[in-house]
């Protein structure tokens, strides 16, 4: 050795090749079309989800929420529920022709939106819409909720609706709403 030099460890070029394992690893699922596939998942992944036959739209129903509504204080079913919507894509929501299909333990009900008086309707629900979105209110068994016709019979506690909106352009979207195992003292719970 000439003078005060010193032998390098090696060490930045370590670095440097960790950091390009590292980019490359990153990046190869992009760059073959992977992205956002889980590669790893085992069995049959072809029946999980049908795709769309038809060309895609941005026409339909979202369901943001559901609640149940209870007579409180250790209220025992479900008399109300409010269901909000809107819709996707850049069209208004039309409520005026909309259909719900309700199916419970006790039946199957089509119900029609207020003033459709659809043949054949097992009762209606009420609508109020502002900015964009719309609440349906189904009055359950007894007369809990003003100016909604009831139908069918109130929910008790771990119970499943199936829920099927129908926009007047044949648009359906179906939700599964579940009652809670206890209802306990809340006026108003989540399904």
């Amino acid at each position: 050795m000439h003078g005060d030099t010193r032998s390098q460890s090696g060490l930045d070029r370590l670095v440097l090749f960790i950091l390009f394992l590292v980019a490359v690893v990153a990046i190869t699922p992009f760059v073959f079309g992977l992205g956002g596939i889980d590669v790893r998942a085992t069995g049959d992944t072809t029946s999980a989800t049908p795709t769309p036959t038809g060309p895609a739209t941005d026409e339909g129903i979202v369901i943001l929420s559901a609640t149940g509504e209870t007579a409180g204080f250790g209220g025992e079913s479900v008399g109300v529920v409010r269901v909000v919507i809107t819709k996707t894509g850049a069209e208004t929501l039309d409520t005026a022709a909309m259909t719900a299909t309700w199916v419970d333990a006790g039946g199957s009900y089509v119900l029609t939106a207020p003033g459709e008086g659809a043949s054949g309707a097992d009762g209606a629900f009420a609508i109020a819409e502002a900015d964009g979105r719309a609440v349906l209110t189904f009055d359950l068994g007894r007369d809990d909720a003003d100016s909604v016709g009831e139908f069918g019979r109130r929910l008790e506690a771990g119970e499943t609706v199936t829920l099927s909106l129908t926009t007047g352009d044949g648009q359906t979207t179906t939700v599964t709403l579940e009652v809670p195992d206890s209802l306990g003292d809340e006026e108003t719970v989540r399904l």
